[in-house]
């Protein structure tokens, strides 16, 4: 996500709008997901039943990868603004200090 002058995200939300990597409180487990698609009392082949563990943890791990290349791109995104924080303050140290010392010649030269 890209901020734009006015401190607003180009995608309309505000700064710090983002996805949310924590899962909501409502979405299944991956036992869950596999119970449920099983019907009471009938019975499945292991090769079925080896089938549906492998659909939902794929689908979990593709979810989990989702996740982290979010977490990913906004740890990058805040390192670079980090980095750029840096700079300016170290530059508006320097212009401060610049200044005192200015300010201090000037009463000392009075």
């Amino acid at each position: 996500m890209t901020l734009d002058r006015t401190g607003k995200a180009q995608d309309g939300g505000d700064k710090g709008a983002g996805p949310s990597l924590q899962q909501p409180g409502d979405q299944p487990s991956a036992v869950e997901q596999i119970t449920s698609g099983i019907e009471e009392g009938k019975q499945y082949p292991g090769a079925d039943v080896k089938k549906m563990v492998e659909d939902v943890l794929s689908a979990d791990g593709r979810a989990q990868k989702d996740r982290a290349d979010v977490a990913e791109a906004n740890l990058t995104n805040l390192t670079g603004k980090h980095e750029t924080l840096t700079t300016q303050f170290t530059t508006l140290s320097g212009q401060v200090r610049d200044m005192v010392q200015a300010k201090n010649d000037a009463e000392a030269n009075a």
